[in-house]
């Protein structure tokens, strides 16, 4: 190396500082609840589990970072076939997903989800470039709870919309 002085960023610290103004992530459970049997606390206790399925390893990272920071575990997948395999083989509480990827798209992934017994129930979030109400119309109608525009992405409806979905 040059011997020069290198700023490194934790990006995980960086999200995790940006969201400290949400309330749900910013306080305790013991503070937020009422006391609980142990039952109860042992589900509260355990994160829900959110797979992110994008193309882009940009949005992945950061979708990845977003969740994890509010405490969500999280699975990733680099298209829609990849996702798809990964929910025949792990349980998830939640999907997010571009629509836009190859070998099978959002939309197809969803429609799949809704056609499978299984996994019919299995809430999705799509995460897209495509804007135009005819796309928001496609997604909702294949099955999608929920369509948020990349081009206005604010985390915190992300995280909101999350936890008004699981």
């Amino acid at each position: 190396g040059t011997g020069a002085i290198t700023l490194v960023l934790n990006a995980a610290d960086v999200v995790r500082t940006a969201i400290q103004g949400i309330p749900h992530a910013s306080i305790a459970p013991e503070m937020a609840a009422p006391a609980m049997d142990e039952e109860a606390a042992q589900a509260r206790a355990a994160p829900s589990t959110i797979l992110v399925a994008d193309d882009s390893f940009t949005t992945r990272s950061l979708e990845r970072n977003i969740l994890e920071t509010a405490g969500y575990t999280v699975r990733v997948a680099a298209d829609g076939m990849e996702a798809w395999l990964l929910l025949q083989r792990e349980p998830v509480d939640l999907v997010v997903s571009d629509v836009m990827m190859p070998h099978m798209t959002g939309f197809e992934l969803t429609s799949r989800i809704r056609g499978d017994k299984r996994l019919g129930n299995l809430p999705v979030v799509l995460v897209t470039a495509q804007e135009s109400p005819q796309d928001r119309e496609q997604g909702l109608a294949a099955g999608a709870d929920a369509y948020l525009v990349k081009s206005a992405f604010d985390q915190d409806n992300l995280l909101t919309t999350i936890g008004r979905l699981i």
